[in-house]
């Protein structure tokens, strides 16, 4: 029996201190005993001290193993609750296509999740409570990293900015009786219209970081406001594309900001080269529009230097998709 290695010092400290006390009492006394001459000795009470110690010493396993169950089902439990978090959050990343910090806070919950199975296995309780922590500390992470980028979707005075700018472009192919290309990023479509009403839509991809307004070079987000094409490219890198004005005016103003608050490096650019592009919807871009080949041709022929596109993020803030994100947030 070795209560120590057992775990007892951990999970029955004060018995198992009693118990040591009770053992060294046995041992002194069988010590005690042994130095008399031999027909003085009695072992009949050393004896019985030893067996009153070993049966101490099996209640204290028995109540060890017990409370090591004990802690491995409710550390199962928790770990159970953690993982099945961790894989929501996940499926929330894919469908937002984020790839900041709320992913990158995930893949580190799972590393840490992993050493936790691990010393569970082992049985190495005493270390488990910590990492649990750090787990949900990066879950917790993970949370308001979404909160902040979901925020702008929830906001109403930016859905508002976000409709009058579809309503506007609408208005204006209505009355000019032209084309327009009408980007919702939440939805990922593109709608074209012509003076006035939708006629064709199509599904898209967008930036690796698409959810995001773009702000600078580098941030893989695809750019929100009033464009138009600038240039069509017959033969591009990605089957057809069309150039649009990204940067505008609003998008060099924002980048300003930006860089005299100091939240930009004096040395990060604006960024441009935006397009829509052909090559797949699920092709993951550096803040382009990316559409599949045979939708490309129908846009490219539909499309004129000139033609406006607008690319917004949301047009309501009750959309199906960020109520169910919403709710598994909360």
């Amino acid at each position: 029996m070795c209560l120590w290695r057992a775990g007892a010092s951990v999970y029955a400290a004060e018995a198992y201190g009693g118990f040591r006390e009770r053992l060294k009492a046995a041992q002194t006394g069988l010590e005690r005993e042994s130095a008399k001459l031999g027909w003085f000795r009695d072992y009949q009470k050393a004896g019985a001290d030893f067996r009153a110690v070993l049966a101490l010493g099996a209640d204290i396993l028995a109540r060890v193993e017990a409370q090591k169950k004990a802690t491995a089902d409710s550390f199962g439990t928790e770990a159970e609750f953690l993982a099945r978090r961790i894989i929501e959050l996940q499926e929330i990343t894919l469908r937002l296509n984020e790839k900041g910090e709320a992913r990158r806070s995930l893949a580190l919950a799972e590393l840490a999740m992993a050493e936790v199975q691990t010393l569970n296995d082992k049985a190495a309780f005493e270390t488990i409570p910590g990492k649990l922590v750090s787990v949900r500390g990066l879950i917790g992470r993970s949370e308001a990293a979404l909160a902040v980028f979901l925020e702008r979707y929830l906001d109403p005075a930016q859905v508002k900015m976000w409709k009058s700018w579809v309503d506007r472009t609408v208005e204006d192919s209505k009355r000019a009786g032209t084309t327009a290309f009408i980007v919702n990023k939440i939805e990922r479509i593109m709608t074209v219209y012509r003076a006035g009403k939708p006629v064709r839509s199509f599904d898209v991809g967008m930036g690796m970081n698409g959810f995001s307004d773009k702000l600078h070079s580098g941030d893989n987000a695809t750019p929100e406001g009033l464009y138009k094409i600038i240039k069509k490219i017959p033969n591009s890198q990605f089957y057809k594309a069309l150039l649009i004005n990204y940067p505008n005016e609003e998008d060099r103003a924002r980048f300003e900001r930006a860089r005299k608050n100091g939240s930009l490096d004096s040395r990060t650019g604006i960024g441009g080269l935006i397009e829509i592009h052909g090559g797949g919807k699920d092709t993951l871009t550096r803040g382009c529009i990316a559409l599949e080949d045979t939708d490309m041709d129908v846009v490219f022929n539909l499309a004129a230097v000139g033609t406006p596109v607008t690319i917004v993020g949301a047009l309501e803030t009750d959309h199906p998709i960020l109520a169910a994100v919403k709710k598994r947030l909360e």
